[in-house]
């Protein structure tokens, strides 16, 4: 009888020391479900804060692209379209460039309040300091698009649409070009599409790639150095109404002017 009740009593007393152990185990030896990380936030869904915390005393180097109804608009840190009144204070860190503000300016803002993000993005400063300036190139790209659009003027006339490429100007950057472009606002829509972009976004149509409603005012830069260069443009309505204008710049005693070419 013993021998049949030992291997019973003895598996007991195993199962027994098992549950024991088991029941001893640290929560490190435990193997418990790792708690599920929140997903990433998707930029792209979530709606942007209508306005920055960044105070202005923080911010870095902006350009002035435009002056204009008693404010300016700046390329707003590298950015892009910014307005924002005239500051109290402006304060010019050489007499080198004058006293006075113009396009193409280096400046920094100090004070007075925090970025809008809409666009153009709005801000404000209590303070405008000067650090740099381009030399006027920016003016030089205002007067050569003033001077383009002025030309011709039948291929401008009752039009809904005004396109200006510039994807081939390659000493501006591309915020500080829709910048210059927003300045040219006029009653016509404003685009920024190569003809090769309207024909795709259905605004002209092949053989002779007319467009009944819109010009396009193509800009390009070519044998570009530090003191020079050539500004090939197009004004374009259709191949049988179009113009083409080549323009030559150079940087004289650090100042940019330009020409028609000969």
């Amino acid at each position: 009888m013993m021998g049949k009740s030992f291997f019973p009593a003895l598996l007991c007393v195993v199962l027994l020391c098992l549950l024991t152990a088991c029941e001893g185990r640290s929560p490190v030896d435990t193997a418990a479900p790792s708690p599920t990380a929140a997903p990433p936030q998707n930029s792209a869904q979530s709606p942007a804060p209508a306005e920055t915390d960044a105070p202005a005393a923080q911010m870095k180097p902006s350009k002035i692209i435009g002056i204009r109804d008693g404010g300016l608009v700046v390329d707003f840190q590298g950015q892009g379209c910014t307005i924002l009144p005239m500051p109290e204070e402006v304060e010019f860190a050489t007499e080198e460039w004058g006293k006075e503000l113009k396009p193409g300016m280096i400046v920094e803002l100090i004070g007075g309040g925090s970025l809008r993000m809409s666009y153009p993005g709005q801000t404000a400063a209590d303070k405008l300091v000067v650090t740099g300036y381009d030399g006027g190139l920016i003016s030089l790209y205002q007067e050569v698009l003033d001077d383009l659009m002025a030309r011709s003027p039948e291929l401008s006339q009752e039009i809904q649409y005004v396109s200006y490429d510039g994807k081939g100007v390659w000493n501006l950057t591309q915020r500080e070009w829709d910048s210059l472009i927003w300045l040219q606002r006029t009653g016509a829509q404003m685009l920024t599409y190569s003809l090769g972009e309207l024909e795709e976004q259905g605004y002209v149509q092949k053989p002779d790639y007319a467009w009944p409603d819109g010009v396009l005012l193509q800009l390009a830069t070519e044998d570009e150095n530090e003191d020079s260069f050539t500004l090939n443009c197009t004004k374009w309505r259709s191949k049988e109404r179009s113009i083409k204008v080549q323009y030559q710049a150079k940087r004289e005693n650090g100042v940019w002017i330009w020409q028609e070419a000969e």
